[in-house]
């Protein structure tokens, strides 16, 4: 969350934002303020002695003093999405014992796999439990990852997502005051500068939009954010991780001797995919006759054929 709050002071400061007229915003019983961020610092701080549920406690009343704080200061800009997203983050945490939900496949997207060995171990790691089929309120629960233009991959809940937007609504009008929004945004200016733009201009826009798309389309498809694969099935897999698959099956094999089993590790092939990777593990293999040994095995349980032709 800080990472917002730095690119949205960077974005007022380079809009002709002042910190000295942030600094002279008056907020209402600012201390409540102070003391949510303090009980929220203790209650992740992994002090032994407030080791859950205490920290839980204090970190759902942290959420309360600053939904009390953001109560108090609705009529600034912002104020009330960050409330809503505060509100978002207290609702599904008071619901589920005073632990965040999060998605395991949300985890593994972002690598945190020592994450996800705690949670499948005993449910919760810190203040995040395993998202499951009794999980109360999910979809307002961590399960949103965000990748770029952040330093590392995070998961995110829909609260914190309105709590950042809020924050960012917020500190652009404290630093640049009531227009800090464009002028042709401002409240009844859009449709009228849309109006008055010339056949030119909306030629020049239509072709900005486009090649924005377009650029948007590539950046982000296949730079920022790229189709990953993951619980993937075998026949899916790059060519060289179907050959270790198949080497790994093949050993296994060799272990237990269950075709069986053998069968249904394989079943996502056809039988040429798997006597194709068979031939092509056997020519690499060279003169470690174990390995090669273990391949001939397998495909001799699957009856397939290793000779030229299939025959």
């Amino acid at each position: 969350m800080s990472f917002f709050l730095i690119v949205s002071l960077i974005v007022a400061l380079l809009r002709g934002g002042s910190l000295p007229r942030l600094g002279q915003l008056h907020i209402r019983h600012g201390y409540l303020i102070l003391l949510g961020l303090a009980l929220q610092l203790v209650a992740f701080s992994g002090w032994e002695p407030l080791d859950a549920p205490w920290s839980n406690y204090l970190y759902l009343a942290s959420l309360v003093l600053l939904l009390l704080a953001v109560g108090l200061n609705r009529h600034l800009s912002g104020i009330k999405i960050l409330g809503l997203g505060l509100l978002s983050n207290l609702l599904v945490i008071a619901a589920n014992g005073g632990l965040m939900p999060i998605s395991v496949e949300a985890v593994r997207r972002v690598g945190r796999f020592d994450v996800i060995a705690a949670l499948q171990t005993t449910g919760h790691n810190r203040h995040v439990a395993l998202m499951n089929e009794g999980t109360k309120l999910w979809f307002l629960g961590d399960t949103i990852v965000l990748r770029y233009p952040l330093p590392w991959a995070q998961v995110f809940s829909p609260g914190d997502i309105l709590v950042a937007l809020g924050a960012f609504i917020f500190l652009q009008w404290a630093m640049l005051g009531p227009n800090w929004l464009p002028h042709y945004l401002q409240e009844g200016k859009p449709v009228a500068y849309l109006l008055s733009l010339d056949r030119i201009s909306w030629l020049k826009g239509a072709a900005i939009f486009g090649l924005g798309l377009l650029l948007g389309w590539l950046i982000i498809g296949w730079v920022l954010w790229p189709v990953e694969y993951y619980n993937t099935d075998p026949p899916d897999l790059r060519r060289s991780h179907q050959e270790a698959y198949i080497s790994l099956v093949a050993d296994s094999f060799g272990l237990n001797g269950n075709v069986q089993l053998a069968r249904e590790r394989l079943q996502d092939f056809d039988d040429e995919e798997i006597r194709a990777l068979i031939l092509t593990l056997l020519e690499r293999q060279g003169e470690d006759l174990a390995t090669s040994q273990r391949l001939r095995d397998l495909a001799r349980a699957l009856a397939l054929s290793l000779a030229p032709g299939g025959e």
